[in-house]
């Protein structure tokens, strides 16, 4: 556990050291005034987003293997660096690596999600040992899930002892939240502070009294999906847009920037969440400065977009319309196919009798009302949603009569959530889209509080060292971690792997048992039964997969 958690620590820095980098680079560039030449807690959102729209850029070029540890070494030392120089200035350091200890030891236990045992190995292990590959969906369409959030976990794809570094990736976005939590605890609390407190206790109380583990929440940490993290960086953007709101600063806005462009990369059913920094941008002329901020902003979505089209050929997959048809890529017909099982598979949760019987799932609204009876309402997340939404929607329409500035803003607000819904009725799974069912209900709620309530929320704090106790002891066993040189161990069984052919010097393999599950396993893994492709290298060194006639 020590072993892991120091490794953490390491990741930590590492992403500090480059937060300071990018920050002082964007903050000089324009000389801003009200902008603090420091690096705080929560400006490891610099660092995050500057390396994964590295990543993005030489990936173009080079296999993640030839870089992990020049990266890993850089930023370290760049923290170094800066923390000499007084630069860095963390807040609570030890007191919020305390709390992230105890999270990680509560979920040390966590199993592999079905998705990281199906494809997300597969995921990481194809950035992590070749360059970007050209037409990958070929071997699967699973691997044209191309989100960058993954690619930053590739990063982590090496052992540290036998725990794969990149099952400590997803803590990140617990550390910033824990960090936020805290300060808003500091001073006067405002609206916004209440949002994230009553946010934060309300993802650790339901994972006291789920059940199962420790609920579909946390169950997600341990594993290589990206839900989790779009979770979390959902609730800091809500909580941020609030911020705004009451103090606009360009810090605040440059966090929107950022966290609305990762919450995006790890999810795309939450793309409607992109009005909000729109809106802020254009409503009072703030898209004409800091151009050179903006610009990597751009940039990473422009590389995102360029490497789906390397990857699977369209800008946007499985969506039919962003698709191109290049010569050898799976054709649109097929890629909307695909699609179409994608909804089908969700729309018919949770017997899935129904699956592929289009007329039913996809061409007609006969799906909706035994999916939302059968489905959502059976869901102890959506059954928590839906009451507080059905008891306070009233109230909240009668309340909102402030200022008209900000009735404006948090109708936007509720108009984002609401469209990041319709977008997620396309695949309504739950998990697509975990932090809306928390923020909008938590949005209303923080609405309808008095005011002369606030001064007692500092009180809260005794609740959430409450619930941090009960997790412990409701994960008792995990102790045995403490002391253990790793967590999250992994004993994934390859007995029933056949070896299907050899394609291009690489072992081509699939398991044939009933989940099909690939694991781990290197260098080809086949999930379905189409196994007509052929692999060529140009004379750049990239691979591309073509279909075999």
């Amino acid at each position: 556990m020590f072993v892991a958690f120091f490794s953490f620590i390491f990741l930590l820095t590492s992403l500090y050291g480059y937060s300071a980098f990018f920050k002082l680079l964007t903050t000089k560039s324009v000389q801003l005034k009200n902008v603090d030449i420091e690096v705080r807690n929560i400006d490891i959102l610099y660092g995050i987003f500057f390396l994964v729209t590295l990543l993005l850029l030489l990936h173009f070029f080079l296999a993640l293997k030839i870089i992990v540890y020049p990266i890993f070494l850089i930023g370290f030392f760049l923290f170094i660096f800066y923390l000499k120089k007084k630069i860095i200035k963390l807040k609570n350091f030890r007191l919020i690596l305390l709390i992230n200890f105890l999270v990680i030891l509560i979920n040390s236990s966590n199993g592999p999600t079905y998705d990281t045992q199906l494809y997300h190995h597969q995921l990481l292990n194809w950035n992590y040992n070749y360059k970007i590959v050209m037409n990958l969906v070929l071997l699967d369409d699973r691997m044209a899930m191309v989100s960058p959030w993954q690619l930053f976990l590739s990063l982590g794809n090496i052992k540290i002892f036998e725990l794969t570094y990149a099952l400590l990736f997803n803590f990140i976005p617990v550390y910033i939240l824990i960090s936020e939590v805290l300060n808003s605890f500091e001073k006067k609390i405002k609206d916004y502070k209440i949002f994230i407190i009553l946010s934060s206790l309300f993802v650790l109380f339901y994972s006291l009294i789920h059940p199962f583990g420790n609920g579909i929440i946390l169950m997600h940490l341990g594993s290589l999906g990206s839900e989790f993290p779009a979770m979390i960086f959902f609730i800091l953007l809500i909580y941020f847009y609030l911020k705004n709101l009451q103090f606009s600063r360009v810090e605040y806005r440059r966090y929107i920037l950022i966290l609305s462009t990762l919450v995006v990369f790890c999810r795309i059913s939450y793309f409607p969440i992109l009005l909000l920094p729109i809106f802020l941008e254009f409503q009072k002329k703030f898209f004409f400065k800091e151009i050179f901020f903006k610009l990597f902003i751009v940039s990473s979505f422009f590389l995102w977009i360029v490497r789906s089209l390397v990857n699977n050929g369209c800008m946007l997959f499985p969506v039919k319309f962003t698709c191109f048809g290049f010569k050898n890529y799976l054709s649109p017909e097929n890629i909307n196919e695909y699609s179409n099982i994608v909804k089908s598979f969700a729309r018919t949760a949770p017997t899935n009798e129904k699956f592929m019987d289009l007329n039913y799932s996809i061409y007609t609204y006969e799906w909706f009302i035994p999916w939302f009876k059968n489905y959502f309402l059976s869901n102890s997340l959506t059954q928590i949603f839906f009451i507080i939404i059905f008891i306070i929607i009233i109230p909240f329409i009668f309340n909102i009569t402030e200022t008209k500035k900000i009735k404006k803003n948090i109708l936007l607000l509720i108009l984002a959530h609401i469209l990041c819904f319709v977008l997620w009725l396309q695949a309504p799974d739950i998990r697509f889209i975990l932090g809306l069912f928390i923020t909008l209900p938590i949005l209303l709620i923080v609405n309808l509080i008095p005011k002369y309530i606030y001064k007692h929320f500092i009180k809260i704090k005794i609740f959430f060292l409450f619930i941090l106790v009960g997790l412990l002891f409701k994960n008792h066993e995990n102790l045995n971690y403490v002391f253990d040189k790793n967590i999250f161990l992994r004993s994934y069984n390859y007995e029933n792997f056949n070896y299907v052919k050899n394609v291009g010097n690489m072992k081509v393999y699939r398991n044939t048992s009933d989940d099909g599950f690939c694991y781990d396993i290197q260098p080809i893994c086949k999930i379905n039964d189409n196994h007509n492709f052929l692999i060529e290298k140009n004379k750049f060194g990239y691979l591309k997969f073509i279909e075999e006639n």
